[in-house]
């Protein structure tokens, strides 16, 4: 009966198990294991249409971190607000990537999200591809510059941006 009752209290503590991870702390965004998951995923399926990014997206992490200090830059102004169509056609496009809804609807479930949440996360993605286009690629289009010389003005540009933000990486426990 002891024996009973100790195996009963046993079963009853509470357990603790990890579900997510927080990676990096940019500004006040946080950045975790999972977001770098559901990254790494649409990247390989949808990539982004700005050549920067693109580039950028071997390191997924590094990528969040610079669309968070991006998306920070661009704050609420209107100029960068991607429209009502332009954003269902990026959840258009991706849901497509995946050929059928039923392998849509697997890959919303293996990252937890709805519909709703994949568009808000894809509505910040569309900004700062916005913000990158105007600031970066239209003036590398007018100076006509080559590849190379876009993306290392890119990288000037945008470590500029990074050391002017408080970017602490959580070391893994």
């Amino acid at each position: 009966m002891v024996f009973l009752i100790l195996s009963l209290a046993a079963a009853s503590e509470p357990t603790s198990a990890v579900v997510d991870r927080v990676v990096v702390v940019v500004g006040e965004r946080i950045i975790t294991d999972s977001d770098i998951r559901l990254e790494a995923e649409l990247n390989r399926k949808t990539p982004s249409p700005i050549l920067a990014l693109r580039l950028r997206a071997a390191d997924t992490q590094q990528l969040l971190i610079e669309r968070a200090v991006i998306r920070g830059l661009a704050g609420q102004i209107n100029l960068y607000q991607p429209t009502d169509t332009e954003l269902q056609q990026r959840l258009d496009d991706v849901r497509q990537s995946f050929g059928t809804p039923e392998q849509f609807q697997a890959f919303l479930d293996r990252h937890g999200l709805t519909e709703d949440a994949l568009a808000a996360r894809l509505l910040g993605q569309l900004i700062v591809e916005r913000y990158v286009y105007r600031n970066v690629d239209l003036a590398s289009q007018t100076a006509k510059e080559d590849e190379a010389r876009y993306y290392d003005r890119y990288l000037k540009w945008i470590r500029r941006a990074l050391s002017q933000t408080a970017i602490r990486v959580v070391p893994r426990q």
